[in-house]
């Protein structure tokens, strides 16, 4: 799984990640996402009300010591440029709902934090 910030993005489309046997994960129909999550052989799916141009995030099961796990992985994207404040409504609505279900988070964020256990 590759958690991407910034894809190549011309004329409408990311390029270079269609790739057989792999899923792409990205919000279609904004101009130039700037999150991405690119994984091989998984059955995922993106959870369109926490994505937006900045944010893509999808549930992912598995097991641990014989027990079923639940967990939702993001990548984020927080422009150092922006006059909004870092974390987007859809990120603190993401992580509320992470916190309300018990989830353990993995985020991965291009500016300035690094990936950790949240």
């Amino acid at each position: 799984m590759t958690l991407i910030q910034e894809p190549w993005y011309h004329e409408g489309h990311i390029m270079g990640l269609n790739i057989p046997g792999y899923t792409l994960l990205c919000l279609s129909g904004i101009d130039r996402p700037r999150a991405c999550i690119l994984a091989k052989n998984m059955n995922i799916w993106m959870l369109p009300v926490f994505s937006c141009r900045d944010l893509v995030a999808f549930p992912m099961n598995y097991n641990d010591c014989e027990a079923e796990r639940h967990s939702v992985v993001c990548s984020a994207y927080f422009p150092y440029d922006s006059k909004d404040p870092p974390l987007s409504r859809e990120f603190e609505e993401f992580i509320s709902y992470c916190e309300e279900e018990n989830l353990y988070r993995y985020c991965e964020e291009e500016k300035p934090l690094s990936s950790h256990k949240m």
